[in-house]
């Protein structure tokens, strides 16, 4: 980065790093400051430090990719899906999304760490309440919830009898890399176990899941 870096009295384009929780007080415009325990790039405008974020500064985003592909939930009564999500920068996510083709009874949410390219032994990050499934984009709302970058497991729960929900979904098959969707057959609807039980994969859809940035990081 040093063939980058000029470094002057007064500002410049000064690169320093360290945790941000030891960011100095803003002041000196434009210089930078890269907080290595959230991955994020500030600059400093001289009375405040903002975020640069591969040149983009953004509050809200939601990450998504539903599409003609549907899938029949519930076709074992309490079954939870775990549908694997890469996070690439730090990010505090405030909403779980999941879209319905078809509605019925309620659902909850989740978002597990990583056990080893598998949900299976980790820890639960965060948990929704129960809402009571609508047609379309579902938000389900949950405590702002830091994320750093890493793999995470999204769990989705739904109470209705069997047969009755549609859940839309990316594809056939998910598959990142060797990663595929899991499964939970068995448990009875409500609060998500901690840590994650062992689940069984692969399988063959898995819902579309996403969340929503309350803001970065």
């Amino acid at each position: 980065m040093s063939q980058y870096t000029r470094a002057t009295g007064v500002g410049g384009t000064t690169i320093t790093s360290g945790t941000l929780a030891n960011r100095p007080t803003a002041g000196v415009a434009d210089r930078y400051y890269w907080a290595t325990d959230i991955y994020v790039l500030f600059r400093d405008t001289g009375t405040a430090w903002e975020i640069i974020a591969n040149g983009i500064q953004y509050k809200f985003y939601e990450w998504d990719i539903w599409n003609d592909f549907s899938l029949t939930a519930n076709n074992v009564i309490n079954r939870i899906y775990y549908t694997p999500m890469q996070i690439c920068h730090a990010m505090t996510i405030d909403r779980l999304i999941y879209v319905a083709q078809v509605a019925a009874g309620n659902a909850r949410m989740a978002v597990y760490e990583d056990g080893g390219n598998l949900p299976d032994g980790g820890a639960l990050v965060v948990e929704s309440g129960s809402v009571a499934a609508v047609v379309g984009k579902n938000e389900l709302t949950i405590d702002d919830t830091q994320l750093l970058p890493s793999l995470y497991w999204v769990a989705l729960q739904n109470d209705a009898v069997t047969g009755t929900v549609t859940y839309r979904t990316p594809c056939a098959k998910v598959a990142v890399g060797t990663l595929f969707g899991h499964y939970l057959d068995g448990t009875a609807y409500g609060a998500f176990v901690d840590p994650c039980p062992v689940t069984s994969s692969p399988i063959a859809a898995v819902p579309s899941v996403g969340v929503r940035v309350a803001s970065v990081p």
